[in-house]
């Protein structure tokens, strides 16, 4: 109960702060459906996972739009190819963060089918979470924190 209670204050400050179509804002809404089911209130959680499914289906749209900033590299040998072919690195990049709204979908599926997730999720962001605080990260956090079992 304590959980659902934390995801529902969670979501009210989501509302409050970002636009309708953040991804945060979506993840926090699906992570709000997890709360409506975790107490036992299947029917609005249904409602609220479809709505998140919808919001993250077009979260691959405002990727061509994202903000994302170069890494610090660990050695020159590194470092001139990132200079030199940002284009392609930044598509790498966009291509990654599309397969990971992919898989976010994939989520809400299972959720909404009540199926158990095939993705790791939580502990994956504990290992991938870039040390920059750009668009992408902010995406990445979105992603990687939509609450499951």
């Amino acid at each position: 109960m304590a959980a659902a209670l934390r995801f529902v204050a969670a979501d009210f400050v989501a509302v409050l702060r970002f636009d309708g179509r953040d991804p945060r804002r979506i993840a926090s809404a699906a992570n709000l459906g997890f709360a409506l089911r975790l107490i036992g209130l299947r029917w609005p959680a249904r409602r609220i996972h479809r709505i998140a499914a919808a919001g993250w289906a077009g979260v691959p749209d405002i990727l061509g739009d994202i903000e994302i900033r170069p890494k610090a590299r660990s050695s020159l040998f590194h470092l001139r190819p990132a200079a030199k072919h940002r284009a392609a690195f930044r598509e790498n990049r966009i291509a990654w963060l599309r397969a990971m709204v992919g898989e976010r979908l994939e989520c809400l599926e299972c959720l909404l089918e009540e199926r158990s997730v095939p993705h790791r999720q939580y502990d994956r962001w504990l290992g991938e979470k870039p040390p920059i605080y750009d668009d992408a990260r902010k995406l990445l956090s979105a992603c990687q924190l939509v609450a499951s079992r």
